[in-house]
């Protein structure tokens, strides 16, 4: 047979004879199907509730990436491991600092609260407080002292041009002495020939032959007047 009629049978037995045994009771008997009815089932129970922790690191900048977009933490985490966590079904997730080890019971600290974003949105989720904080913090690291090493523009060494001069003789066989297609860099040779050649003086338009003078008519008036 089918489920359904399955199911039809048993709510038909329940109704003719399971319902109506005697059973026996504190006042006398009782049917099952009373003693049912006296004793109701209780509710169902919420669904358990599931939280997604991820662990992050967070960026220069203060922020946490989590499902394509980043939120904002404290100025002082950067370069920490923070943990995401999110309540399935919530419209926010939270960011915890990591237990500290060696303590009794350690226990995440939540650092930030942020309203959760769509997935993938690439969205930049910041706090005001995490600005501000960021911002002083960048002010208070500025200084006027000279650059890095590293972002100056020094001139190669000695060292560095007899390596190019190796390498050049190993691929060419010449050397830069015997080269004669040297480049001269001069900035007044430049000013020279970029003199009166600027692309917003338009150019002398051509004289037409029209307005040009007859050579010919007027050597053979000047014979005639001899």
């Amino acid at each position: 047979m089918t489920v359904e009629e399955a199911q039809a049978r048993l709510n038909k037995w329940c109704t003719t004879r399971g319902d109506i045994r005697l059973r026996a009771t504190a006042d006398g008997r009782s049917t099952v199907q009373t003693l049912a009815e006296l004793e109701p089932l209780r509710p169902v129970p919420a669904p358990y509730p599931v939280v997604l922790t991820v662990a992050r690191v967070v960026s220069a900048q203060a922020l946490v990436s989590y499902a394509g977009n980043r939120y904002s933490v404290p100025p002082e985490l950067h370069g920490s491991t923070v943990t995401v966590s999110l309540l399935l079904g919530a419209t926010h997730l939270d960011i915890a600092t990591l237990p500290t080890p060696g303590r009794p019971g350690p226990v995440p600290t939540v650092i930030a609260r942020h309203q959760l974003a769509p997935a993938g949105a690439g969205a930049t989720i910041r706090e005001v407080g995490h600005v501000t904080a960021l911002t002083e913090a960048a002010l208070a690291a500025f200084t006027t002292a000279a650059p890095h090493r590293r972002k100056e523009r020094r001139p190669p060494s000695p060292a560095a041009r007899a390596e190019a001069e190796q390498l050049r003789h190993q691929t060419t066989g010449r050397s830069s002495a015997c080269d004669d297609t040297q480049v001269v860099v001069n900035l007044a040779r430049y000013a020279a020939a970029a003199a009166g050649r600027n692309a917003l003086i338009p150019a002398a338009p051509n004289p037409s032959p029209e307005d040009q003078p007859d050579t010919r008519k007027n050597t053979l008036k000047e014979t005639n007047q001899q």
